[in-house]
């Protein structure tokens, strides 16, 4: 069968199985059968594909029509323009998180060696690209997922990264003995409230970690521990930034208010619009100070 029949009976299977952008997902995964890219699909739209190509195809079709999402099916994803192995053990990266990518960049522009905290890194697309896109950084990265601090691991090699990025597993900061000695923290933490996992699209709920999405009973868990604790860790007038749900700013602004330990706090939205992201600096002096 040649590779243009292959695709069209593919997408009429994604189709007929309710499987969103049936035409993207058959392209996808008829380039990973045929070891290409999109582009190259239909470069070779008229090939002859063997017997076991197509074989791979239609166990690639199989597990998309139990909505498994095509990041895990591949075994990557792209983000910030690189390519990090993905697994179920770690959330798959969102181009929205960039955001949090593009403002420790600009916060970062004018130090030589600023040292940056990434914490529930997953997959490490935060703390690889960091370190990749600021010259002379330490990055340190966390996550309670031993599985996914060794993926994490494996993303610093395949992107070329020696020295100056650390990895280690920790419940958030526990485990890291050096304090007041950060330029930036960064978060993507879980932050999705209980009740709302099992609302979720199934691609999500059903297949991602349920540890690196579930943020409690308001989805602030995690969010508060690491406002709360953050201060020890961030050198006076140094940034705190963390990815958050568009619903949670104002839970948020009155967390800040009752800590009391930041200044210039601000909620930066994405390209849609929504608000993405939180960021504060720690204040010069506070009657908490430890």
């Amino acid at each position: 069968m040649k590779a243009g029949e292959l695709l069209s009976s593919g997408i009429n299977i994604l189709k007929s199985g309710g499987v969103a952008e049936p035409v993207l997902n058959a392209e996808i995964l008829l380039s990973q059968s045929m070891g290409t890219d999109r582009t190259g699909v239909y470069t070779r739209i008229d090939d002859e594909m063997p017997l076991e190509r197509s074989k791979d195809f239609l166990k690639l079709l199989e597990r998309k029509l139990e909505f498994e999402p095509v990041q895990y099916i591949r075994g990557y994803a792209e983000f910030y323009g690189r390519r990090f192995i993905v697994s179920k053990d770690v959330l798959i990266p969102r181009p929205e998180t960039e955001l949090l990518v593009e403002e420790v960049i600009d916060f970062c522009s004018s130090m030589k060696h600023p040292k940056i905290l990434d914490l529930c890194t997953g997959s490490g697309n935060i703390a690889v690209t960091l370190k990749k896109e600021i010259p002379g950084s330490v990055v340190f990265a966390s996550d309670i997922s031993s599985s996914a601090i060794n993926i994490a691991v494996s993303n610093a090699k395949e992107n070329g990264i020696g020295d100056g990025l650390h990895f280690f597993c920790a419940d958030l900061f526990s485990g890291l003995h050096i304090k007041k000695e950060f330029d930036v923290i960064v978060s993507n933490p879980p932050y999705i409230p209980s009740a709302k996992i099992c609302s979720l699209q199934f691609e999500v709920s059903g297949y991602e970690p349920k540890i690196a999405l579930d943020g409690g009973k308001d989805g602030l868990d995690a969010i508060k521990r690491i406002i709360r604790d953050a201060y020890n860790y961030l050198i006076e007038g140094r940034m705190l930034l963390l990815e958050i749900d568009p619903e949670q700013q104002h839970a948020i602004s009155d967390i800040i208010k009752m800590f009391r330990m930041y200044t210039g706090a601000a909620f930066l939205k994405d390209l849609s619009g929504d608000v993405r992201a939180f960021r504060a600096v720690k204040k010069k002096s506070v009657c908490n100070d430890k």
